[in-house]
């Protein structure tokens, strides 16, 4: 598990879209895919089932400061894919 930070509006972005802590850090120590974004970002994915039993994709936008990653912002979207090709 790389270390971490959280902005203020990654932690105001947990809480409003309901993404528990460790499915962050999931998708961080073992995403799916590391895809770079803009401004030298990474953004880490990774596929979860969600107690609705539908599939999400975890999204978390990172930056790597000063030896330790800066989580930017994470959000889940059901329209996986969008952004990542899924195995059949």
């Amino acid at each position: 598990m790389p270390k971490y930070k959280l902005t203020e509006h990654a932690k105001e972005e947990i809480i409003r879209r309901q993404i528990p802590i460790n499915m962050l850090e999931q998708a961080m120590s073992n995403p799916q895919a590391i895809v770079s974004v803009a401004n030298n970002r990474r953004c880490y994915q990774a596929v979860y089932m969600l107690e609705n039993q539908k599939k999400y994709l975890i999204r978390v936008i990172a930056e790597e400061k000063g030896g330790q990653l800066l989580v930017i912002t994470v959000y889940k979207t059901s329209k996986i894919g969008k952004y990542i090709k899924e195995k059949s």
